[in-house]
């Protein structure tokens, strides 16, 4: 099966089947060796890998203090429970229950915001999304959009409260990403 493959790759990056030009022939050479150094590169032992020399391995306490860095196992968990509905709730952004789902959002979006100040790591992506979601609740607030029959216009400045129903999920993403970095 092996030698089957190794005769298709060469047949697909053979030079005349890459047009004839010098190019082609080096990329032909470039793939053989490094198909080569690869195969080269297989080993038959099982045994669970060592990490280099040169890379340091993290402590129990290095690691239950990167652990509590991160915000994301603590924060998303609370960010998915607090409107479970909020997407369905605000299609009419008018309701009682879009409003409500609204405020349970954003309190946790508040105290996410205060724990990443506490945390005093620097958050990019997460703080640049709560910004979008606290604009999106004073448009809301501002707008007298609860309870405003034409707050539910596709074209109302209300319907911006999909920055917050749908930026939860995102917040949740970038907090994840940020925790990362």
């Amino acid at each position: 099966m092996a030698s089957a493959m190794i005769g298709v790759r060469w047949i697909l990056l053979s030079p005349v089947a890459l047009g004839g030009t010098m190019n082609a022939y080096r990329a032909v050479a470039v793939s053989s060796l490094m198909l080569f150094g690869l195969a080269g590169c297989g080993s038959s032992d099982t045994s669970e890998p060592k990490p280099p020399a040169s890379v340091p391995v993290a402590t129990g306490s290095e690691q239950s203090a990167q652990a509590r860095r991160q915000l994301a196992p603590v924060w998303s968990p609370k960010l998915e429970a607090a409107s479970q509905t909020g997407v369905a709730d605000c299609m009419a952004p008018s309701t009682t229950e879009c409003a409500k789902a609204i405020t349970s959002i954003m309190a946790v979006v508040g105290e996410l915001d205060d724990a990443i100040t506490a945390s005093g790591r620097r958050y990019p992506q997460t703080t640049a999304q709560i910004v979008k979601m606290q604009a999106a609740q004073k448009t809301y607030v501002d707008g007298g959009c609860e309870g405003d029959p034409t707050a539910d216009d596709d074209n109302s400045p209300c319907s911006a409260v999909v920055a917050i129903t749908i930026g939860k999920s995102t917040l949740q993403m970038t907090l994840g990403t940020d925790d990362l970095s």
